[in-house]
């Protein structure tokens, strides 16, 4: 595993051995069924006045539950968020992690463009790629920026803005400018917090298959509140 700080916060990186090709093929496979279901039901829908969001209607770990691979995804899905609490936090989490799986699939037929700048609203996410067959037009370094590049790379985006230092960083690990950028490969798995701006880079290539999935601790300390139907019978 490789950590990454793109201060002040954290991204951690592994190469996933426990995952075979065949298996890599398998859950690619899956994976577009899911985008092509969720792309029908995806979109903008018009209400009078109000424009609403269409909720994607599948989630991989539901729909392939009876599914070794997906199981043995799941199942890595699950150890590497707690290895993030411990690695990061040196929490030991030992409560029931919630995960829902969804699928973003590109090749020539949908379009190689990247995905735009976004946040996720999940405390912690994953994502694996089972699939990545790309063509590096020009190899940057991972601390590097360009515009230009259609080799498909994940940026991560630092929300603080700038942060000047007086000192040389000399720490490969810490990246203390703006953002930094990781080359997408198959079997590559990362895991950050829900709320750091990223972004992927167009590519030219056959497919890039990547699987993002939401984790949610049942955290026993949190104020979960309670509804207004329940408040009626506290008592």
């Amino acid at each position: 595993m490789q950590l990454h700080t793109l201060y002040p916060s954290f991204v951690l990186e592994r190469q996933v051995t426990g995952l075979s090709p065949n298996e890599n093929k398998e859950l690619a496979r899956l994976a577009w069924v899911l985008h092509k279901k969720n792309v029908v039901a995806d979109g903008l829908y018009s209400k009078g006045d109000e424009t609403h969001f269409k909720v994607k209607p599948a989630c991989l770990f539901e729909t392939n539950s009876k599914n070794e691979v997906v199981m043995k995804l799941a199942k890595l899905s699950d150890e590497f968020a707690r290895a993030y609490l411990k690695t990061i936090y040196h929490y030991d989490c030992q409560d029931p992690i919630n995960m829902l799986a969804e699928a973003f699939c590109q090749n020539y037929s949908t379009g190689t463009a990247g995905l735009t700048v976004h946040s996720h609203r999940a405390p912690i996410v994953i994502i694996y790629y089972p699939s990545v067959h790309i063509v590096h037009i020009k190899k940057i370094e991972p601390n590097q920026f360009s515009h230009i590049s259609t080799s498909g790379e994940l940026d991560f985006y630092n929300p603080a803005g700038h942060p000047r230092k007086l000192w040389p960083d000399n720490n490969p690990a810490h990246h203390s400018g703006t953002m930094f950028r990781l080359h997408v490969r198959e079997g590559l798995m990362l895991a950050f917090e829900g709320y750091l701006p990223h972004a992927s880079m167009a590519f030219a290539g056959i497919e890039r298959v990547c699987i993002a999935i939401s984790c949610s601790p049942e955290m026993p300390h949190k104020n979960a509140g309670k509804t207004l139907q329940e408040l009626y019978h506290v008592g």
